[in-house]
């Protein structure tokens, strides 16, 4: 009897070694097999996040690139539209405060006025919503206050001082439009080029 237990236990011991043996070794062959595979993930991973930054900064730099001339050249815009808008104040000031009706400074003022108008429409795009809004509405009632200024003039030199102050009043109540639109125009210069309270 003790030889028949001794048949028996002797084999199911080895198969039981046996297994335990090939299930470490499967294991192990898994575990080996899973950190390789997890190596060349993470390899083809770190592969595919250095190109996806690589084309992020590219495109970053070709975007900044583009923007950067974008506000160069707003800058530029609204700091000569500011400028030539002095000037339309100025000669506009001139001819309705010491001109007589079309004489030379009213020409200056005139030469002025389609100088900017030509300006603002070729880079009005560049300019905010607000202000193109404002100098748009300027310009549609400039002219004709300067001109209206002139004929009131005439109306002051045949005598009929109430039709010559009324053009005279209208052409000065425009004019104070011009410093708000002014204002706008640094506020804009400003915030396009970073400088702000």
């Amino acid at each position: 009897m003790d030889e028949l237990l001794e048949l028996i236990i002797t084999p199911v011991a080895l198969i039981a070694v046996f297994t335990y043996l090939g299930q470490k070794f499967i294991e192990h062959n898994f575990k080996s097999r899973e950190k390789e595979y997890e190596l060349t993930l993470k390899s083809q991973f770190d592969k595919e996040v250095i190109k996806f930054k690589s084309d992020v900064e590219k495109a970053s730099l070709r975007f900044n690139t583009k923007v950067t001339g974008v506000f160069e050249r707003q800058a530029s815009a609204i700091s000569e539209i500011y400028s030539q808008l002095y000037d339309l104040e100025y000669s506009m000031g001139i001819a309705i405060n010491q001109g007589m009706p079309w004489d030379e400074k009213y020409e200056k003022f005139k030469a002025c006025y389609f100088s900017f108008r030509e300006y603002w429409g070729r880079n009005r795009i560049l300019i905010p919503k607000d202000v193109d809004k404002a100098i748009e509405q300027l310009l549609k009632d400039a002219f004709w206050s300067v001109e209206n200024y002139g004929a009131g003039e005439h109306q002051f030199l045949a005598r009929n001082f109430e039709a010559g102050s009324k053009q005279k009043a209208q052409a000065l109540e425009l004019q104070k439009s011009i410093p708000i639109i002014m204002d706008n125009l640094r506020n804009s210069f400003r915030n396009t080029i970073g400088v702000t309270d």
